[in-house]
């Protein structure tokens, strides 16, 4: 890579002689350019959630690095291939912060819940195990501590999610494959 390193022996390791503010440019494929436009494609469907900023954030540095010799026509790839959803997600975003927050840090969270054909909203309290965006519709999989089983929760049909101070383990063999691999839909 051309870069300017060399070997010192008191310490046992490589270090650059002089200051490196980028590496090369790298070079890529043609197979390897509609991937990363793929990438960028896919990455769309996470506007507005918390993904959003990191996901751009990592797109751009990975496409920085690339070798301006790179020549290809972006306008022909974005007419051949397109990403379309089906129907669309009203997941309030702070609600999904709130409850990956529970997830990540395995706290226990209170929330109303209005079940698929019910008028009323009931409140319940779980101990979130995973989130999962399964056919553009996001969902939790929690245990509940009132029915004293594992639900699954609609974040559209939710509101008013708030953590609590209740930190709990996540049983080690909970397996989000499992729970799905034999289900019929969600």
């Amino acid at each position: 890579l051309n870069l300017p390193i060399d070997y010192d022996p008191l310490r046992f390791g490589y270090y650059y002689t002089r200051t490196v503010t980028a590496f090369p440019s790298i070079e890529v494929s043609e197979g390897e350019i509609v991937a990363l436009f793929v990438a960028q494609k896919a990455m769309e469907q996470y506007r507005g959630t918390p993904f959003e900023r990191p996901l751009q954030a990592a797109f751009e540095k990975i496409t920085q690095q690339l070798s301006e010799s790179v020549t290809f026509n972006w306008g022909g790839l974005a007419s051949s291939i397109s990403f379309w959803g089906i129907g669309s997600s009203q997941s309030d975003l702070s609600l999904f912060e709130t409850l990956s927050h529970a997830v990540l840090h395995c706290k226990e969270v209170r929330f109303d819940y209005k079940k698929l054909n019910d008028t009323r909203y009931e409140r319940r309290q779980v101990r979130p195990y995973h989130l999962a965006c399964i056919e553009k519709q996001w969902y939790l999989f929690a245990f509940d501590l009132k029915r004293n089983q594992l639900r699954t929760f609609a974040l559209p049909r939710m509101r008013k999610a708030e953590l609590t101070e209740i930190t709990f383990e996540r049983p080690t063999d909970f397996d989000i494959s499992e729970q799905l691999g034999n289900s019929f839909g969600v």
